[in-house]
């Protein structure tokens, strides 16, 4: 009971601040997007005499560890738009349409990526030699046209991520994105079945583990290592950082959920509930308000409803669980589900029949309706 009453007033409380931040209006045109609120506190410093281009260049990089990747391009964009000569602006731009872990680089935004890496790299001498430095690593990684396979561009990326990472210690958005660009190269297999770590996963561990003892509330660097010890024999090491994003950046949903990748894997399935809880409370406002685009509302939306599932099967509450997968079943759209790469939304539907099996609701499950044959 106490559960579903703080649920309801999340939404509430988030469902306010959404609104007043997408609604807010521009003081001369429109604006390419809003200014969100409840995006942390991250600061990365860049050339510009905008004020308002440097919140929307920390918003973008918020959005980016985020996986908000195409929320992110549009902070990025309003933050060229209000100084054309930012180059970091569309470095932003550039960086958000390449490959995550999640997703490998749409052939369509190639070109949109390399003329944003263009436009950057002909605004770099305006720039300090950190910033070009960060360009420069970057450009390894586009050209003008799809290629057939991209894995020599994305090593290119993450060796000069490397170099940059070394020059600037100080700097934690440089060894979150070189940490990224490690695992953007072997997405999800950063440990053997034994549990043996991968060769190129101590790198990775390293570089995140020596960042987040002088940045602990950096909101990338928690991210990436969570996932990049999930997996591992010992997830339970990320507990600190796992505690650590559940009020970090509260509005950004799929950060406010990633607590629950831990706890899930480590007992915790109340604590997993409450944050896919309060995950789903962020995102359902952000996607009505602020009219959501690209993989996030399709992928990442119905994700927190798949583990929130998840988590409740584990704690015994069948009641939630059934309905979590019950929801996320009636949002896919059958038409996406057929395209390619988005096979895992075929998946979501089949979980409501799943969590039924799981609780012995045979009835239930007889009484379903067959698919469509097709």
């Amino acid at each position: 009971m106490r559960s579903s009453f703080k649920f309801h007033q999340a939404i509430f409380i988030a469902a306010t601040l959404w609104l007043a931040a997408c609604n807010e209006q521009p003081e001369d045109q429109p604006r390419l997007a809003p200014l969100l609120e409840g995006m942390g506190e991250l600061h990365h410093p860049i050339t510009t005499k905008s004020e308002l281009a440097q919140r929307y260049f920390n918003q973008g990089l918020t959005l980016s560890y985020a996986f908000n990747h195409k929320e992110a391009e549009r902070s990025f964009r309003e933050a060229a738009r209000l100084d054309p000569n930012c180059a970091m602006a569309y470095w932003g731009a550039a960086l958000v349409l390449g490959p995550n872990i999640n997703a490998a680089m749409d052939p369509a935004e190639v070109p949109n990526a390399f003329a944003a890496m263009q436009k950057a790299q002909a605004l770099a001498a305006q720039a300090s030699e950190k910033e070009q430095a960060f360009i420069n690593a970057l450009a390894q990684r586009y050209v003008a046209e799809p290629v057939p396979e991209r894995a020599a561009h994305d090593q290119a990326y993450a060796a000069a991520m490397r170099e940059v990472a070394q020059k600037y210690p100080e700097d934690p958005d440089a060894a979150a994105l070189f940490a990224e660009a490690l695992m953007d190269l072997h997405p999800w297999k950063y440990w053997e079945k034994d549990g043996a770590p991968k060769p190129w996963t101590p790198e990775i561990l390293t570089t995140l583990e020596t960042q987040l003892a002088r940045w602990p509330k950096h909101p990338g660097l928690n991210h990436f290592y969570i996932h990049a010890v999930e997996a591992s024999p010992n997830p339970e090491r990320a507990m600190p950082h796992a505690e650590r994003l559940r009020n970090l950046v509260p509005n950004a949903g799929h950060l406010v959920h990633m607590p629950a990748h831990i706890f899930l894997r480590t007992g915790r399935y109340h604590d997993a509930v409450l944050a896919n809880e309060a995950a789903i409370a962020a995102d359902s406002n952000y996607i009505t308000q602020c009219h959501a685009q690209g993989m996030y509302p399709v992928a990442y939306v119905p994700h927190n409803h798949h583990f929130l599932s998840a988590a409740a099967t584990f704690g015994g509450n069948s009641a939630q669980a059934l309905m979590a997968a019950h929801h996320m079943a009636m949002q896919q759209d059958s038409a996406l589900m057929r395209q390619p790469g988005y096979g895992t939304l075929q998946h979501y539907t089949t979980i409501p029949l799943y969590a039924m099996v799981k609780f012995g609701k045979w009835e239930e499950i007889l009484n379903t309706p067959a698919p469509a044959a097709d």
